[in-house]
């Protein structure tokens, strides 16, 4: 379960609000459950305002998903945010870890601010599970954490292969749109 501060709270309703971020078909939020990758997809690019794009992407896994969602991941693969599963798979109903998450912030943001690896090693002594972030993730892990994006699922750790809820979601992309 996830909890959340009162700060927390308020942005989580903000993008609740803003329609970012809305109930499943039963009228629920759901906080708990874990967010998959064409969702994440979505909400970024609802966050960014649903910009227009003609973009293609080579994923043959996608056929059967909503042309909001194929126009998502066609603008965040044009951008190089997100990449596949592979060359040709998206694994749109695959889980979406931490990690995964901060990268395609940290690639939308530029993808550098020019101090990650100078401050990976204090992260590393710092959180206990420093070391779990894979190579691919590092500089994005050290980014949210130096812009207070994130600031790890307990003092010493940050849990980077855990899978992500709707509610950290929200909070996350509020605090990432907030900064």
């Amino acid at each position: 379960m996830v909890s959340l501060n009162k700060t927390e709270i308020k942005k989580y309703v903000k993008a609740v609000e803003k329609g970012i971020i809305g109930g499943g078909s039963d009228g629920l939020f759901h906080p708990d459950q874990i967010i998959t990758r064409i969702q994440f997809v979505v909400l970024l690019y609802k966050f960014c305002g649903s910009p227009k794009t003609t973009a293609t992407t080579p994923f043959t896994d996608i056929s059967t998903q909503s042309q909001e969602f194929k126009t998502a991941l066609a603008w965040a693969y044009e951008h190089k945010y997100i990449s596949g599963a592979s060359a040709t798979t998206f694994n749109p109903y695959g889980s979406l870890t931490r990690e995964e998450a901060f990268t395609l912030l940290f690639n939308y943001s530029g993808a550098k601010n020019g101090n990650e690896i100078m401050f990976q090693s204090i992260y590393d002594g710092t959180f206990k599970d420093f070391k779990t972030v894979s190579s691919w993730a590092k500089n994005a892990m050290t980014w949210a954490i130096g812009n207070g994006i994130v600031t790890g699922t307990t003092a010493t750790t940050l849990s980077p292969k855990q899978q992500t809820t709707r509610a950290e979601m929200a909070v996350l992309l509020s605090k990432y749109f907030n900064n």
